[in-house]
């Protein structure tokens, strides 16, 4: 019989309204031990995903460190083994941000839906001192040129990958070791840089919306961003398609194909076939670029398109 156990963090008084929405997508499943206690909280305190959120919305101006219980996670929580967002927090986001509000943070990350507690002003929410931080956050995301410590971080993170040891070589201490190392010495960094560039990316999508909106050509938003490219979470579907119209366009890989999925990975690398070759060789750069991404992504103990391809 599979052993059972349950994790979960504490609700907050100060910020009590937690929510599923975004964060459902990338945690859809309860919480597996190992993620928990790597990622949110353990014995020894609060862990690298946690305190990275911090460090974000810190960086981002809206938060100082006081604000925030040092025992107990308060932006990401596991409740009944699911993970939660704090929604109280970014709704004093919105009412401290210039041009924005609590019900702005509500429609982009509720939308419509029935049942959402309507937003009540705390005595401590309002700050003019976290606006005008928030406010030269925003005016330098309008008008920096480029984002030359993303483009570092990136580098760094295809090094790691690029030295990555053989796991399957190792024993299963070391790989703790190796994870733990990783989470200490660099997860936390990373991962406030990217709850902080994302967050950034929605102040000219938003200034963009507003302004199709007041001209009464809302759906023009989508049309005006669509010709930028680079988007740096799209490139994934990109290559995928790009595979794909490689495998449509070949005979060869296609009767591959045909045969089913089961068997379908060791068939292709099996083939002596030419085409099926070079596709497979396309295939596996693709898993050294994408290869940590999948579904339940977030979740540690869930197979990645490289593990179980």
């Amino acid at each position: 019989m599979a052993e059972e156990y349950f994790v979960g963090t504490k609700t907050s008084d100060r910020y009590p309204i937690w929510t599923r929405a975004n964060v459902g997508e990338v945690f859809p499943d309860p919480v597996a031990l190992a993620t928990f206690d790597f990622a949110f909280q353990n014995e020894s305190g609060l862990q690298m995903s946690e305190l990275g959120f911090r460090d974000a919305y810190i960086r981002i101006g809206a938060f100082e460190e006081s604000e925030f219980d040092p025992d107990n996670p308060v932006f990401l929580g596991v409740f009944g083994g699911y993970t939660y967002l704090n929604a109280s927090l970014m709704r004093i986001f919105g009412e401290r941000a210039p041009g924005l509000s609590a019900q702005d943070i509500d429609e982009a990350f509720f939308g419509v839906q029935p049942g959402i507690p309507p937003y009540e002003q705390h005595h401590d929410d309002p700050s003019p001192e976290a606006e005008a931080r928030i406010g030269e956050v925003f005016l330098w995301a309008l008008t920096t040129p480029d984002l030359p410590d993303v483009l570092e971080q990136e580098e760094r993170v295809n090094a790691l990958r690029a030295n990555r040891p053989d796991f399957d070589a190792m024993g299963d201490h070391e790989i703790v070791d190796w994870i733990e190392d990783f989470f200490n010495e660099g997860f936390r960094e990373l991962f406030a840089q990217h709850i902080f560039i994302s967050f950034l990316t929605t102040v000219p999508m938003g200034i963009v919306s507003a302004v199709c909106e007041a001209v009464g050509r809302p759906t023009d938003a989508m049309k005006i961003m669509a010709g930028l490219g680079d988007v740096e979470s799209a490139a994934p579907s990109m290559a995928m398609w790009d595979l794909g119209r490689i495998a449509a366009s070949s005979s060869s890989v296609n009767s591959v194909f045909e045969i089913g999925i089961e068997g379908l990975n060791k068939r292709l690398r099996d083939s002596a076939e030419s085409e099926v070759q070079d596709f497979v060789s396309q295939f596996d750069e693709f898993l050294e670029s994408y290869g940590s991404r999948g579904p339940n992504e977030w979740e540690m103990s869930c197979p990645t398109w490289e593990t179980n391809p």
